[in-house]
């Protein structure tokens, strides 16, 4: 059961996290102005 149960957690963590950040992060880039509005850093918009 609690095999079961790690093994549900785990693969939560890594095929639903990953598209939960895209729809967060998603719209947060597209609303905000590159011109550093205040809603989002200017690191979001030109990545390292």
């Amino acid at each position: 059961m609690a095999i079961g149960a790690f093994g549900t957690a785990y693969m939560f963590a890594v095929l639903v996290e990953p598209l939960a950040n895209l729809v967060v992060l998603a719209p947060a880039k597209t609303l905000s102005a590159p011109n550093g509005s205040g809603f989002a850093t200017r690191r979001l918009h030109n990545a390292a």
